[in-house]
């Protein structure tokens, strides 16, 4: 009975906290969260408006705090703590240079209101957590473009940029619609809507020149999201072929941590051999080539004739390459 009681308050509490982190939040948001239905959300609103919290509920809108309402100083817990040198590393590693100085400074102001003990106790771990990614996500030479990108996604302000994209001969100026980012395959991508192309296209970040903000906010209307985008993806994904590969089982722990970038299925083990299972797209040649670097160890058990033709090009101008 003490434990639930405890665990309710200790709910109430992270529901108060959640209030305050954004202006609105729904109720299904928090049954979410929590693993609760929204019944009991509705009880816990009700306590917290009996404690004296001034909570402002809209019908089909969702929660609110009242203007001007603030919470005491919020206390962290041991794991709490513990997660914020996690995130630190990650940040370091996975955002560009000056969003990184704000998150470092932020984090100062986290650290600062910790109680001794779990000062201590992340000034030990500072050195003990390490993340370390192998790619170069960032033009190193441009320090500040998610510091640019995501207030003008905020703000819907048009950007200008310096781009390379992978087919092209050289840079050229574009203006964009910048409507979110995402991590995929360990780059950064901006979705924006492009004023040259007039289409929706994704620019990978460490492909950027140059960068600036202009004085303009967006001229169209926008019928697609980061969300819908990357649904669209999706499905544009699952239009596949089957693969399947039969591979010496001591090699497969050196092909699997590329598994996920390739629509891998299952594997099916045997004595010593396994059958690993792929839907790829015919005109993947990541996976073409990825494939090539173990060409000696894996067999092709099944695959669609288009896909067994560019490896033979590719194999074939490779020997031309390497005889000539």
């Amino acid at each position: 009975m003490i434990a639930d009681t405890t665990k309710r308050l200790d709910r109430i509490v992270a529901i108060l906290i959640q209030l305050q982190s954004k202006k609105i939040i729904k109720a299904k948001e928090i049954a979410n969260r929590f693993d609760i239905s929204e019944r009991t959300v509705y009880r816990d609103i009700k306590t917290l408006e009996a404690a004296g919290v001034p909570i402002i509920g809209e019908a089909g809108q969702g929660y609110s705090l009242m203007s001007g309402y603030k919470l005491p100083p919020v206390m962290f817990t041991q794991p709490e703590a513990i997660s914020f040198i996690a995130a630190a590393q990650l940040m370091q590693e996975f955002t560009d240079e000056n969003l990184f100085k704000d998150f470092s400074n932020a984090l100062m102001k986290i650290k600062a209101i910790l109680r001794f003990e779990e000062k201590n106790m992340v000034e030990n771990l500072d050195e003990v957590i390490a993340v370390k990614n192998q790619v170069t996500t960032f033009n190193f030479a441009l320090p500040n473009v998610m510091q640019i990108i995501i207030p003008s996604i905020s703000e819907q302000q048009q950007v200008l940029i310096f781009y390379e994209g992978a087919k092209d001969e050289k840079p050229i100026w574009r203006t964009i619609e910048p409507l979110g980012i995402f991590l995929e395959n360990n780059y950064w991508y901006i979705l924006a809507y492009c004023k040259l192309r007039k289409d929706y296209r994704q620019f990978r970040i460490d492909r950027i020149q140059q960068i600036k903000t202009l004085e303009k906010g967006f001229d169209t209307q926008h019928s697609l999201n980061l969300a819908e985008f990357q649904t669209q993806k999706s499905i544009l994904q699952t239009k596949t072929h089957e693969v399947v590969l039969q591979v010496k089982n001591e090699w497969v722990k050196y092909m699997q941590h590329d598994f996920h970038q390739f629509g891998f299925v299952k594997k099916e083990t045997q004595e010593s051999l396994s059958n690993l299972h792929f839907h790829v797209a015919i005109e993947n040649n990541y996976f073409v080539r990825w494939l090539l670097l173990f060409a000696d160890q894996a067999t092709i058990i099944k695959a669609p004739e288009a896909m067994k033709s560019k490896i033979y090009e590719l194999l074939k101008a490779a020997m031309l390459q390497f005889k000539n």
